[in-house]
């Protein structure tokens, strides 16, 4: 996937982009990341600036600390940084989504710490693929948008707060 690419230089903003948005995989010994930027017109395109893995220490340290170190080390040693265009103007990135399938209590933790720290954009969320439980890829969608829980509804995606969280 790293070596895919549309004509543009890798870890640069292209001249077009509006906004950029990052997500993150976690497993016990990386994470696994990208960032793109992305312009919104007569077509949604976009183009993949940094794609790359960061260690977890899970040999040295507990699973859970190493987790939580690596999300901070990837969030204020990289993501956290923002990304330059070829004219030196430095881009934010604008959402980054974790995945909470795996270490669910420590990407929240994370997710807490951002919060605490008035860190925005970073996001927890669940995903399902098309083959994965509940529903073997159907989707659920929610009646209605209340405020409260279900914060936003898409076509094939919502938005919720996590009660156990608070986030």
């Amino acid at each position: 996937i790293r070596a895919r690419g549309v004509g543009c230089e890798r870890g640069r903003v292209t001249e077009w982009a509006t906004w950029l948005a990052g997500g993150v995989d976690c497993s016990k010994r990386r994470l696994h990341f990208a960032v793109r930027d992305w312009v919104v017109g007569d077509a949604v395109r976009g183009h993949a600036l940094d794609i790359d893995e960061w260690p977890v220490p899970s040999d040295v340290m507990g699973t859970r600390e190493a987790l939580f170190t690596a999300l901070c080390e990837l969030r204020d040693k990289r993501i956290g940084l923002g990304y330059r265009d070829a004219s030196g103007k430095l881009h934010a990135v604008a959402w980054t989504l974790v995945d909470v399938g795996w270490m669910k209590e420590v990407v929240m933790a994370f997710m807490l710490d951002c919060k605490n720290r008035g860190i925005r954009g970073w996001m927890g969320v669940l995903g399902r693929g098309q083959s994965e439980p509940p529903g073997g890829g159907t989707y659920n969608h929610p009646k209605a948008v209340d405020g409260e829980k279900i914060l936003w509804r898409g076509e094939q995606c919502h938005i919720r707060m996590d009660g156990e969280f608070g986030l």
